[in-house]
């Protein structure tokens, strides 16, 4: 990790739903590091955050009361995404521990690149989701996003849960940052998940433990057990339970929804996409190059389509090959009437319109 280039980041943390934050313990893993969280509630602390706002109007604009815990100068990756949690009450002797908060930590270059990327695609930018939880303006420039990026709350973790959906998933920093600042946050469904995560539900705790917030949680960590010794793995530090969270019913309806409107938007984003019509991706000889896939998240081959013969085989060597407008069918995501293209060969009512006419054969 020494070889990877690196910054510096101080984050805010929002655990002002958690009634007992004011005396729980909390840390974060970022780039292979601990930091154990300060609570903003010292001189030391103070001097920190009055620091930070003398150069950020985000978080000048943030109540005190939505600023309860930061970690000064933590050391990230410029060129990596990392998926980070803020580990609540961690019991070194037991390895439990709860699971507070789930987010995306995205490089400030990334971010920045999202905000002129949108420029470029759609100008103006609405309201985050972020913003819109403290009411504020849009982010009117790259650094009006990369200071909001400075806090760390509910707004965070449902982005970071909508997209680890596949379709929307990233790892390369500049797709990451686009789709996930872009489209997720600014959905209004995002807002609603990030609003029932801070005001309704308590960390994620591990099965069978008590939640002492008394909330119910927005997941169960569920030990992964090593099957040998049949207990559970260790992380890293060789303490703490491995867990993966099991997200509520709750958390999992209110996810969907999101899904359902960022997907299509996505698939429709042709910064996100490539056309690889060019290579045949049989042959192992004819790769498609890396650069032209870095950051994508789907891609076209044009082709022609099957043209069906009469059953014996016989048929024409030239046969005529149309594309008519067949119904709509219905996106498997939100519903909504797709267009169909048939090919038809000679004759018109050939077994492939069958087909696709019989009920329950689509």
């Amino acid at each position: 990790m020494t070889n990877l280039a690196t910054e510096r980041r101080t984050l805010f943390f929002n655990f002002a739903h958690e009634p007992d934050h004011a005396t729980a313990t909390y840390h974060v893993v970022i780039a292979g590091r601990r930091y154990e969280l300060q609570r903003l509630d010292g001189p030391a602390s103070a001097a920190i955050l009055g620091r930070e706002r003398a150069t950020n109007a985000f978080l000048r604009a943030v109540p005190d009361h939505a600023l309860t815990h930061v970690v000064e100068n933590a050391i990230s990756l410029v060129d990596h995404v990392q998926l980070v949690h803020a580990v609540r009450g961690a019991d070194f002797k037991t390895g439990t521990w709860s699971m507070s908060r789930v987010w995306f930590h995205l490089p400030a270059p990334a971010i920045a690149a999202a905000f002129e990327r949108h420029a470029a695609l759609f100008g103006p930018r609405p309201v985050s989701a972020k913003r819109h939880r403290y009411g504020l303006p849009p982010a009117a420039t790259a650094q009006d996003l990369l200071e909001e990026a400075a806090l760390i709350d509910s707004t965070d973790h449902a982005t970071a849960m909508v997209g680890l959906h596949p379709e929307m998933l990233s790892i390369e920093p500049n797709s990451a940052a686009h789709i996930q600042t872009n489209y997720v946050s600014q959905d209004s469904n995002t807002q609603y998940l990030a609003s029932l995560l801070q005001q309704t539900m308590g960390p994620a705790t591990p099965s069978g433990m008590t939640n002492l917030v008394a909330k119910p949680p927005w997941a169960t960590l569920m030990p992964l057990v090593n099957d040998a010794t049949g207990r559970p793995y260790k992380k890293s530090d060789g303490q703490l339970n491995q867990y993966y969270p099991d997200w509520s019913p709750t958390v999992d309806e209110n996810v969907g929804p999101a899904y359902t409107t960022v997907h299509l938007l996505v698939k429709n984003d042709p910064t996100l996409g490539v056309d690889v019509t060019g290579f045949n991706l049989n042959d192992p000889n004819d790769p498609v190059p890396p650069e032209l896939l870095t950051g994508t998240k789907w891609a076209v081959h044009d082709g022609i389509p099957t043209v069906l013969r009469s059953p014996n085989g016989d048929g024409d060597d030239n046969p005529l090959v149309t594309f008519t407008n067949h119904g709509a069918g219905r996106c498997p995501y939100c519903h909504t009437p797709l267009p169909m293209a048939v090919a038809r060969s000679r004759p018109a009512d050939s077994r492939l319109e069958r087909l696709l006419r019989s009920p329950g054969k689509r």
